[in-house]
Formats: structure tokens, C-alpha cells, sequence
């Protein structure tokens, strides 16, 4: 399978206590924890994402229900703390124009489906050449690649990842 995007910077394996904590961030709201991984990722992959010279990070958009439900999106959070950290803009170039089922409930092929004109990118914006996308957890990489493949074709020629997680 052709992958869209360039290469990836996850921080850990989604084992206990992180994938606990993870799920905490998700779904019982602990966005404090959000500025740890941030700072983690910044120590890890700082050098790796100047080096890159990363234009710009980009969250993967949450659905307005789960917004709703969350009160936040954890991916924006994320991108948000790096950001701020590094001196990198947070890009809100992506949309998600349906809802659709969990990816946690799902196997590879299922994800892929799932995705189909999950996203797109944002009408008369600009896209940046060489970017990072923002996301919680990365499983199979379905959501990452869904993302890579509109922001390339919307103009950017690198597209890499970070996640908490993978």
C-alpha cells in the first residue's frame, strides 16, 4: 500500500499507563496531561521537526458531534502546546465534513472506507510545503494518509506525522 505521507514521529507504544492516559485525555477531559506529551514530543523530535523546517502543524479535525461530547478536540490541544513550544503556526486548513464510526471500532480495510471524504482541506487556503499533521493516537494510519493525500494535493510536497502514541 502507497503511503501519502513522508514519515512519522510518534512518541510512544499505545500500552499502559500511556494508552490509559490517553483515553483519560479523550474521554474524562485531562487536557493537563496534553502539555507533558507536548513537552515530550519537543525534547524527542524538536531537532528532527527544525531540521525538516516544518512550516506548520496541522490537527486532525474532530467531528462537531464528538467536539460537542468532548468540549474539546485533543488533537488541536496537542498541535496547540507543540506549537507553542517550538514557534511552529497551527494551521486550521482541514475540515471533517461527515461524522463517522470510531476508528477503534474498526480493522485496516474498515478505516480506510470509513475516511473516504472524511476530510477535506479548507476553501481558499494556503498551503504550506512541508508539514507536520497532529493527531492522539496513530493506529493503522488510515487517518494520517486520508489527511498527507488532500494536503499534498492541495499544494504541500511534505507531509509528516506526530502522535502521543502509535
Amino acid at each position: 500500500m502507497t503511503r501519502h505521507f513522508d514519515g512519522g514521529f510518534p512518541l510512544f507504544k499505545y500500552v499502559p499507563p500511556v494508552s490509559d492516559s490517553v483515553i483519560s485525555i479523550k474521554y474524562e477531559g485531562r487536557e493537563d496531561y496534553i502539555e507533558f506529551y507536548a513537552g515530550e514530543i519537543v525534547r524527542v523530535h524538536g531537532d528532527a521537526f527544525r531540521n525538516l523546517g516544518i512550516e506548520g502543524l496541522v490537527p486532525v479535525p474532530l467531528s462537531k458531534k464528538r467536539y460537542k461530547k468532548r468540549g474539546f478536540n485533543q488533537a488541536l490541544s496537542l498541535a496547540e502546546a507543540v506549537g507553542a513550544l517550538m514557534g511552529i503556526p497551527v494551521l486550521d486548513i482541514m475540515e471533517r465534513t461527515i461524522d463517522t464510526l470510531p476508528q477503534k471500532e474498526l480493522g485496516p480495510e474498515e478505516r480506510m472506507k470509513n475516511l473516504e471524504k472524511a476530510f477535506a482541506v479548507k476553501k481558499d487556503v494556503s498551503v504550506p510545503e512541508r508539514l507536520m499533521v497532529v493527531d492522539d493516537i496513530f493506529t493503522t494510519g488510515a487517518t494520517v494518509d486520508t489527511v498527507a493525500k488532500l494536503l499534498k494535493k492541495a499544494g504541500a510536497t511534505e507531509v509528516y506525522y506526530t502522535s502521543i502514541c502509535r
